[in-house]
């Protein structure tokens, strides 16, 4: 019937230590709800849920725990005022894959300590399972139990190319099934000159917005991360 939706489930994904992914119903109602504090949960096959398990903040003290205030209301722009929020808040402990029922099905956060002296993940956005093309399960995908996952982290870098303040760098590494990373990850910051940034855009970011009011800078952020077939356009 033209015009009706399809039917299915939507899984909701909230930022902060207590907002938990939901699913929901057709309806709105929720079905479920797993205690993971990630705002980008990964459905898999069977109820499991990958997702970030802890906020950096929970072992941190120089991290604030919970998500930012809220911009202001109408009329303002939508803009908040003074600094950014910490870029590091959105750093994960755990990246965890959970059962259904809560179970914790496999962990990892052997990535980087950034002087915390606890080992993190620093995921903060993406991540994919291998047998995911699309970036969450779906019918007729090929599915990989216990696959290897590409998961979107910080690192803290110097790049005096870029600026002399300390960069918030986006990296993409892989870890496998038993929690050891397979030794591929991709630096944003070493491809600075593919980005195309132009002389003024180059500018800001030596001088960094807010210098000085962050521990570091944020300097470019990636909220998505997938692996990609084949393209005919160019192999």
């Amino acid at each position: 019937m033209t015009g009706t939706p399809c039917v299915g489930y939507t899984l909701l994904c909230y930022a902060g230590a207590d907002r938990y992914p939901t699913l929901i119903d057709m309806l709105g109602q929720v079905v479920h709800r797993w205690p993971i504090a990630n705002s980008s949960g990964v459905m898999l096959p069977g109820g499991s849920l990958l997702g970030g398990k802890r906020p950096r903040g929970a072992i941190d003290p120089n991290v604030p725990l919970g998500p930012p205030p809220p911009p202001p209301g109408p009329g303002s722009g939508g803009r908040r005022e003074g600094p950014p929020p910490n870029p590091l808040s959105q750093d994960m402990v755990e990246f965890v894959q959970m059962g259904w029922d809560g179970t914790e099905e496999w962990s990892f956060s052997g990535w980087d300590d950034d002087g915390t002296g606890t080992m993190m993940s620093r995921q903060h956005h993406g991540s994919q399972r291998e047998g995911n093309p699309v970036g969450y399960y779906a019918p007729g995908a090929d599915y990989v139990d216990e696959g290897k996952t590409l998961i979107l982290a910080h690192k803290n870098v110097r790049v005096p190319q870029i600026s002399d303040l300390e960069l918030v760098d986006d990296v993409v590494y892989e870890v496998n099934w038993d929690g050891a990373l397979t030794g591929f990850d991709w630096y944003c910051s070493n491809h600075f000159d593919q980005i195309g940034f132009d002389e003024s855009a180059k500018q800001v970011l030596r001088t960094g917005p807010h210098a000085g009011e962050q521990p570091c800078f944020d300097w470019v952020h990636l909220n998505a991360v997938n692996l990609l077939g084949r393209n005919r356009w160019y192999d």
